[in-house]
């Protein structure tokens, strides 16, 4: 096994007993990439070919205030399977939020349960005042890695095997993208919603296999709400309306790409589905919104669309 180090990232967090920054949750500073892995048990399939990919959050700097792990900078895992052997490498996402810590020496923005004031300047997404660290999903659309944050922040792309940082989508729109977009595998176009404090609150939009922004319409919703995810399904053949069903899936699984080399593994992803029509772009998008309650989650309601693309 061959290692290479990057140069390591400037830090600035000290050692402390807190439960997110301690034991599995201690942050990971290091970049590297390792190659020829050495196999502990078996063999790796010869034809097996492609890239897993794995996104963490690793906090680099001296919280503002206190710290939950949501807050952390984003570092995308790969797994690199080719010819039998395997190599791995981490990377973080190069952020403008990063950069801009990684200049002025320490943190700018507060975190998800700091109090309003605590950041030091204006933050990004739905929040206002957060830190975009594109930390919260990890897909594949248009030949590259996309990563996004779950308040809504800018697409970053990323070069799948290499973890080099591409720059911001340029089709990114003004309320940035949520997580856990979803990619049509027959189609290759890219579904995604975005949610904001101002009306009216909510986007849908489709971006097709080149990485050109297809669709983009509003979702009118009463006031602000916080969605987590979307879900899916190709348009109804027999009907204009019908039920649909919905798969949970809390754990990343490779799946093999239609074409070219690579894997995608959606990380953290849930989808909720309902009452379902043909909407733009003709695909059926289906958004339940959650709204939390003190005594625990409650769904607002659904919400479904009949816009259809001329």
């Amino acid at each position: 096994m061959r290692i290479e180090k990057l140069p390591r990232i400037t830090t600035t967090l000290r050692d402390r007993e807190h439960p997110y920054l301690t034991g599995a949750w201690t942050p990971q500073h290091e970049e590297v990439t390792a190659h020829e892995l050495p196999v502990l048990a078996g063999a790796v399939p010869a034809d097996l070919d492609g890239v897993y990919l794995r996104n963490t959050e690793n906090q680099i700097h001296e919280p503002l205030g206190r710290y939950h792990p949501f807050d952390g900078d984003a570092m995308i895992h790969a797994l690199d399977f080719r010819r039998g052997q395997i190599s791995y490498r981490n990377r973080f996402v190069r952020t403008r939020c990063l950069a801009a810590e990684q200049e002025a020496g320490g943190s700018l923005w507060g975190g998800l349960m700091d109090p309003p004031g605590t950041s030091l300047r204006p933050g990004f997404g739905a929040h206002g005042s957060l830190k975009d660290s594109s930390s919260t999903d990890i897909t594949m659309h248009a030949g590259v890695a996309v990563s996004t944050f779950y308040q809504c922040g800018e697409v970053y792309r990323l070069d799948p095997e290499t973890l080099d940082t591409l720059g911001v989508a340029s089709w990114t729109p003004p309320d940035g993208v949520s997580a856990h977009p979803k990619v049509d595998p027959n189609t290759g176009e890219l579904m995604f919603f975005n949610y904001s404090k101002q009306a009216p609150y909510m986007h849908y939009g489709v971006v097709d296999r080149t990485g050109r922004l297809t669709t983009y319409v509003p979702v009118p919703l009463p006031g602000p709400r916080l969605p987590q995810s979307h879900g899916t399904s190709p348009p109804p053949q027999e009907t204009d309306q019908r039920m649909t069903s919905a798969v949970v899936d809390d754990h990343p699984t490779p799946t093999r790409r239609p074409a070219g080399r690579g894997f995608t593994s959606p990380t953290r992803g849930v989808c909720l589905v309902s009452l379902a029509g043909p909407v733009a772009a003709n695909y059926t998008i289906l958004i339940a919104v959650r709204k939390i309650e003190s005594l625990g989650v409650g769904f607002e309601g659904f919400l479904w669309s009949d816009q259809q693309e001329n």
